[in-house]
């Protein structure tokens, strides 16, 4: 599961998994103060990228800093490592990282976890080979800090020509229980996982089309939401019925009007199972009008494996992703416009 309470960074990450093809992966929109309501011993692995007074950004950015900020910031910071410790199943492993450098939001964070839970955790050592990085401070302002903080990492900018990062691992070595009531809201399920008749249609349809056979399908639920589908794997199906889920999988096929189109991301993945209605565009002018969004006006040889209005584009061996075939030998371009932003 991917998840952030900001709504504009979702939809971008939701594009980037889109555009990776990644079938495996659910977006939420929780508080993650709140997570753990919702996915106690949940996790083998979580990686909190926590908000911070990002201090380590201001080779590139303007950063509004006060000790006020960084005070609210670590209290917030307090709650979502806990948040998060419960979310994790025993022996699991989270990853604690900030952008700043200031020890409040980072090695002190830790301390307070550790003195909190003492045992039912461990700051492990770590290092990276490949950047140039310190241990974490044992002590601060006169405070003495637990000594498995020192465990954690600093990368330093100047050194590595980066931002900088604090990293911390830690490891749930036994069972906790940090809140003392749990309240979990279990959504209303709005999907249908296709079967039978319904499914054996929309695989005759998907090999009319473009001659990929059912079995290619096997492994993964095919999930009817409004007149969308989706596809994702059988795994995944345990995320459904939890609130804030907004999407898992990727887009793979939209009803419209009794037509339907196969989704310019699946036809990324599934394209090269493909032997009909397949589109070769020419040379650079042609990929790169597709790959700005622009429609293309093709010449007739173009056409010769192409017998229905939607295809499958290709160039140099690589699959693009989908199009409309109009009158007089133009191409309408499907490519996202959010792709088109990355």
């Amino acid at each position: 599961i991917w998840n952030d309470i900001i709504a504009t960074r979702l939809k971008a990450l939701k594009t980037n998994i889109n555009y990776q093809g990644f079938m495996n992966c659910a977006t939420s929109k929780l508080d993650w103060r709140d997570f753990w309501r919702y996915f106690k011993e949940s996790f083998d692995s979580i990686l909190l990228d926590a908000p911070c007074s990002g201090e380590g950004t201001m080779r590139k950015d303007e950063v509004r800093w006060s000790m006020s900020i960084i005070e609210e910031l670590a209290e917030l910071q307090k709650k979502m490592i806990l948040s998060a410790i419960e979310a994790l199943k025993v022996w699991g492993t989270l990853i604690y990282s900030t952008c700043t450098m200031t020890p409040e939001e980072d090695e002190c964070i830790l301390d307070y976890v550790k003195t909190m839970l003492n045992d039912q955790i461990e700051i492990v050592p770590w290092k990276l080979e490949w950047l140039i990085s310190t241990p974490g401070i044992s002590e601060w302002q006169w405070q003495v800090l637990h000594s498995e903080c020192a465990n954690s990492q600093k990368i330093w900018p100047h050194k590595n020509n980066t931002e900088w990062f604090f990293i911390a691992k830690i490891v749930k070595k036994s069972s906790t229980n940090i809140f003392k009531t749990k309240i979990y809201y279990e959504k209303k399920n709005e999907e249908i996982i296709l079967k039978g008749k319904e499914l054996k249609i929309l695989y005759s349809q998907i090999k009319k089309r473009f001659k990929i056979d059912s079995f290619i399908f096997s492994d993964y639920l095919l999930v009817k939401k409004w007149q969308y589908i989706e596809i994702r794997t059988k795994q995944s199906k345990a995320f459904s019925s939890y609130p804030m889920i907004q999407n898992i999988g990727i887009p793979f096929w939209e009803i419209l009007d009794n037509t339907f189109t196969l989704s310019f991301y699946s036809a990324q993945v599934f394209g090269k199972h493909a032997s009909l209605n397949i589109l070769n565009l020419i040379d650079e002018k042609q990929a790169e009008l597709y790959r700005t969004g622009k429609d293309i006006i093709l010449k007739n040889e173009q056409l010769e494996n192409c017998s229905v209005w939607q295809v499958i584009i290709t160039y140099d061996g690589i699959i693009l992703g989908t199009s409309l075939l109009q009158k007089n030998n133009v191409l309408k371009n499907q490519v996202p416009r959010e792709t088109i932003k990355i």
